[in-house]
C-alpha cells in the first residue's frame, strides 16, 4: 500500500500547527482548510466539516447498503450538484481514486486526512 503524501502535523498544546514551510496556523481546521485552498473568509470551519462528512460518506460506501448510503448522501449534500461538486474536489485533490465513476474510494491520502481530522475532532463527525 502506498504511504500518504499529505503532511499532517501534530498540533502544539495551544492547537496551532506549522506546515512544512513553518507557516503558522492558529487551528488544525485553518491548516486543513488551506489544503483545500480556503482563504479563511466566510465559514471555513463549517465548510471543512461539510467536506469531511463527505469523506466519511465515501469511506462508508463499500460497507453500507447502497440505498442507505445514497439517502445519507442526499441528506448531507441536499442536491446532486452539491454531491458531485464534492466528489470532483476529492478526485482533483487525489483524496479519492476515481475508479469507474466518482466518488470511487479513498486513497491513502484520503484515509490519512479523514483519520487526522477525526482524531483532532475526537471521533466521527456528524453535521446537522
Amino acid at each position: 500500500m502506498t504511504k500518504p503524501s499529505l503532511y499532517l502535523p501534530e498540533p502544539a498544546l495551544d492547537g496551532s500547527v506549522l506546515d512544512r514551510d513553518e507557516c503558522h496556523y492558529d487551528t488544525v481546521e485553518s491548516y486543513l482548510g488551506s489544503l483545500f485552498g480556503f482563504c479563511g473568509c466566510g465559514i471555513p470551519e463549517e465548510t471543512l466539516a461539510y467536506l469531511m462528512k463527505g469523506l466519511e460518506l465515501v469511506d462508508s460506501y463499500i460497507r453500507d447498503d447502497f440505498k442507505e448510503w445514497d439517502k445519507a448522501c442526499d441528506d448531507h449534500f441536499k442536491t446532486k450538484e452539491g454531491r458531485y461538486l464534492v466528489w470532483y474536489i476529492f478526485d482533483a485533490k487525489e483524496l479519492t481514486e476515481h475508479g469507474g465513476s466518482v466518488p470511487g474510494w479513498l486513497t491513502p491520502d484520503g484515509k490519512a486526512l479523514l483519520a487526522y481530522y477525526q482524531k483532532q475532532k475526537g471521533g466521527s463527525h456528524d453535521q446537522a
